[in-house]
């Protein structure tokens, strides 16, 4: 009787224990949680000073994805007297998210992955929009690595990711990302974050850059409020548009808030420069108008010297937009004189509308098409009305016509929150507008190839024959004994490169990915088999392919595709069950029972159950 309630008493000490381990485990991964729930920084704005905390606390503890750049370092202080910091001595950073940044030259653009930049704080007093692209930093930063999470505690994983759709129909909208996909995209893209563009108007609360004079018709300088620095970009930089008044929505006037800058004034190209005697014994250099400025940015040989844009007549005339500009041409690994940058983002307040170029003329661009219909893809993310830029008001010398017009850019104004937000929300609502245009964020970022592509052919959507890898899987469990078929129907196979077709398999999490090619059987369907594994182990496998929409090869435009989407980060898996037969599975079941029965015995509930059998075996001796 008593070896039977001992009996009874061992196997529930066991269950309390493995209980109690779960529940450890439990905790600690609550506590896991906790350590990535980066929302307390998001319950008041940042300022410049901890804008540059928050950059170096997430580069030194993720050295290895975040490289922190500053961006006015690249100034040359001869250019134009244009200091080599702003005009009130802040400076311009800007963020790089991608793995092995830490092993990389300073502004390498990997051929292989696809740059997408997101700009913040254009105007200073618009300060929502340096804390959305904030947000996006850290919640890359902050889940990337992570595995499948139940975040909202339903008990179900990755039912509703971030699409602004409720995809499990709860009521609530994106509150259980896919944890692989934000590490697929940092591993996948070289993603550039400049959150505060204009710190100057930022400190000061103003809308317009710190610089307190400009140069004057005769040479003296005259005082002005600061200069528009999403006016200050040199394509079509003062171009006219109203046929009334000549203007787009800025102006030469140095008082004005859509102040553009000065004019460029220099002789860029060093075809002249006039000595003009201004009054007597004064002499002056001053503008030519056939040999200066005559060649603004517009994509033309304006002054047929077979040149393109080589004598701009203005813009550029800031540390900010320079900063920009050095960054974006500095992207270009093939030399070819266009950006990698596939698409931007710049964040503005206030209105909820998405704008796409042009700005300066309601004529459409040349990718119309295309770019109306990514503009409607971010629409449908956030909510927001998408229109061309003058269908709002036309401007000339914003950075989206210059993306676009001079890299061919993708470029999208986000002007962020409604008419009664203004240009800040308030600070309980910065984490639900962020969070209402993280979508945005992750759709650029994950569509640039294919924007790409539909870009260079002039595709008006990106239904541009995707191929799509199918797979079912048949079997949840096996028994160790056999190996693992697996067969896949690729779609829009004809894109496909030769042998590009791939399987991938680990045998548990901390297990090395090893590859088998798949063979074909016809032409879109193809086989492979996962070896035999001994028991006890989940084995998780993926597949790739690739696919060329360029015959000729001129340009690197190969594009990989997954199953699942995210491939290795999100991948397929089965449980290998331990066969009767296998005795390297019988043998590890054995070494577990031992060591979970030592471990008990060894615990302080285990010593309990020790002093119980002692004083069974006092009372049999009296």
């Amino acid at each position: 009787m008593i070896k039977r309630e001992l009996a009874i008493l061992v196997i529930l000490l066991i269950i309390a224990n493995i209980a109690d381990s779960m529940a450890s485990a439990s905790s600690l991964d609550e506590e896991e949680d906790d350590e990535n729930d980066f929302h307390e920084y998001f319950q008041e704005y940042f300022t410049y000073q901890t804008m540059m905390d928050a950059l170096d606390y997430l580069e030194a503890k993720h050295p290895e994805i975040v490289k922190v750049y500053d961006l006015t370092e690249t100034i040359d202080e001869n250019r134009k007297g244009i200091p080599s910091e702003t005009w009130q001595g802040h400076k311009v950073w800007a963020v790089k998210v991608s793995d092995g940044v830490d092993e990389e030259p300073d502004y390498y653009s990997d051929p292989n992955e696809a740059d997408v930049l997101f700009i913040g704080a254009h105007h200073g007093n618009e300060w929502t929009s340096f804390e959305v692209p904030l947000y996006f930093l850290f919640y890359l930063v902050e889940n990337y690595g992570r595995g499948p999470t139940d975040n909202d505690g339903d008990g179900e994983i990755n039912e509703d990711p971030v699409d602004g759709i409720d995809n499990d129909g709860d009521g609530s909208i994106d509150e259980d990302e896919i944890e692989g996909r934000v590490t697929w995209l940092v591993d996948n893209r070289e993603i550039w974050i400049v959150p505060m563009q204009n710190p100057d108007g930022v400190v000061a609360d103003t809308r317009k850059n710190g610089r307190t004079t400009v140069p004057g018709p005769i040479g003296e300088n005259i005082p002005t409020s600061g200069v528009n620095t999403n006016r200050n970009y040199p394509f079509m930089w003062g171009s006219p548009y109203d046929p009334q008044t000549g203007q787009t929505m800025d102006t030469p006037n140095p008082q004005a808030s859509e102040y553009r800058g000065p004019k460029d004034g220099y002789d860029d190209d060093g075809d002249s420069l006039i000595r003009k005697e201004i009054r007597p014994g004064v002499f002056r250099w001053i503008d030519d108008p056939n040999n200066v400025d005559e060649d603004p940015v517009n994509n033309k040989d304006d002054d047929n010297d077979g040149n393109i844009d080589e004598d701009p007549d203005g813009g550029f005339s800031e540390p900010e937009t320079v900063a920009i500009g050095n960054l974006v041409e500095a992207l270009d690994w093939n030399e070819d004189g266009t950006s990698d940058i596939i698409t931007c983002v710049s964040y503005h307040t206030y209105g909820e509308w998405i704008i796409y170029p042009w700005g300066y003329t309601s004529d459409p661009a040349p990718h119309s098409s295309l770019l109306n219909y990514v503009g409607q893809e971010l629409s449908d993310f956030n909510g927001y009305t998408l229109l061309q830029g003058p269908e709002l008001y036309p401007t000339s010398g914003d950075v989206d016509d210059w993306l676009y017009g001079k890299h061919k850019i993708f470029s999208y104004t986000l002007e962020l929150g409604s008419d009664d937000d203004g240009y800040k929300v308030e600070e309980k609502n910065i984490i639900n507008v962020s969070m209402l245009n993280l979508p945005c964020s992750l759709y650029l970022a994950e569509m640039a190839p294919l924007i790409e592509v539909a870009r260079e052919r002039f595709i008006p959507t990106l239904d541009i024959g995707l191929p799509v890898i199918n797979h079912t899987q048949k079997k949840k469990v096996i028994n160790s004994d056999f190996t693992f078929p697996v067969e896949v129907e690729i779609s829009n196979s004809n894109k496909l490169i030769k042998n590009s077709v791939n399987m991938y398999y680990k045998a548990g999490e901390s297990g090395e990915w090893k590859m088998r090619p798949m063979t074909k059987i016809d032409d879109e369907h193809y086989k492979a088999t996962i070896p035999r594994h001994s028991g006890g182990k989940n084995i998780y496998y993926y597949f790739e392919a690739k696919a060329s929409y360029n015959e000729a090869k001129s340009v690197n435009e190969v594009i990989y595709v997954y199953s699942p989407k995210y491939g290795q980060h999100d991948p397929h898996s089965y449980f290998v069950d331990i066969s009767l037969g296998d005795t390297l599975g019988d043998l590890a079941a054995m070494i577990i029972m031992v060591v979970l029965i030592f471990g008990i015995i060894y615990t302080g509930l285990g010593k309990s159950l020790k002093m119980a059998v002692d004083a069974e075996k006092r009372k049999s001796i009296t």
